[in-house]
């Protein structure tokens, strides 16, 4: 089951040719460059998942050798590819988050985000950012990408995602905090938390856990 605010999942690792290497190896479909983002420090690929959803490989940009502070999912900490989370669109995304604020459930700042393209034009969008030292999040971030055109309607056909499953040792609170978030995805008891994920492409049906991956 895959929720329909479903946007994109998150592949962080220390370098980007070789995120896309190894998916190419696995999925058997070729990553589309993405491009940087100024001023933190990272730059993506991403490889279509179906209609309005895409996965993304991040890893740390050579072209902003000058950037000092934490990148985005710690991707200084990683030796390898790693999913690291997942995002939901959400359209008016300020509004979402105030009113979430006054349930007791803080999503952090919403901040702008730009991706400067290979072609040289400049996309923006805005996303819920909350720093932490965690390498991994059993639950989304949000975003709203605006007017921006879908990084999906970029991508080849070739893959789909065909479920999630968020494994955790407290699957009732994390079905409760879900809902309250307006998300709708499968739970599963587990003693580790972990996000599974079956993308269907044409080597197969190819299942990746959060922490299992490598390049």
């Amino acid at each position: 089951m895959v929720d329909v605010k479903f946007d994109h999942l998150v592949f962080a690792g220390p370098d980007l040719e070789i995120g896309i290497a190894y998916f190419e190896r696995l999925l058997g479909v070729s990553a589309v460059l993405g491009g940087s983002h100024p001023g933190l420090g990272t730059r993506n690929a991403y490889i279509g998942l179906g209609a309005h959803s895409y996965l993304e490989i991040i890893a740390p940009d050579p072209e902003q050798p000058c950037f000092s502070g934490m990148r985005p999912f710690n991707i200084d900490r990683l030796n390898d590819i790693q999913l690291v989370t997942w995002v939901a669109r959400q359209d008016g995304l300020g509004e979402f988050v105030d009113r979430l604020r006054k349930q007791d459930i803080e999503l952090g700042m919403v901040i702008p985000v730009s991706r400067l393209t290979p072609e040289g034009s400049v996309l923006n969008w805005h996303l819920t950012f909350a720093p932490t030292v965690d390498l991994f999040s059993l639950f989304p971030f949000f975003i709203d990408w605006g007017n921006t055109p879908h990084p999906s309607k970029n991508c080849p056909p070739g893959a789909v995602l065909k479920s999630l499953v968020l494994e955790t040792s407290h699957p009732v609170d994390t079905r409760l905090k879900l809902k309250c978030l307006g998300l709708n995805a499968e739970v599963v008891h587990s003693t580790q938390p972990s996000i599974s994920v079956v993308i269907d492409c044409p080597n197969g049906e190819i299942k990746l856990t959060s922490g299992n991956t490598t390049s």
